[in-house]
């Protein structure tokens, strides 16, 4: 199961092809986003498939979707409020 598919009215094939390639290039250890919605699905997916869980998110605000936070080790997640 991921959080994230191409099929969607927000984040779709350009945005999630970039934020995922980026991803995979500079392979960040922390990452602070404000707001959330598929790209926070796609960075969690692309953490827990291909980065082997090395990044810890900051997001803000809390994550409004509780299906984004399928699966996530709590060690690698904060809310900033």
């Amino acid at each position: 199961n991921h959080r994230y598919f191409f099929e969607n009215k927000t984040y779709t094939y350009a945005d999630g092809l970039v934020l995922f390639s980026m991803l995979l290039t500079y392979q960040p250890k922390n990452i602070i986003e404000v707001g959330s919605g598929f790209s926070s699905s796609l960075m969690l997916d692309t953490n827990d498939l291909f980065l082997k869980n090395i990044v810890y998110y900051f997001f803000f605000p809390h994550l409004r979707n509780p299906y984004l936070m399928m699966s996530v080790p709590k060690q690698h997640l904060s809310f900033l409020q």
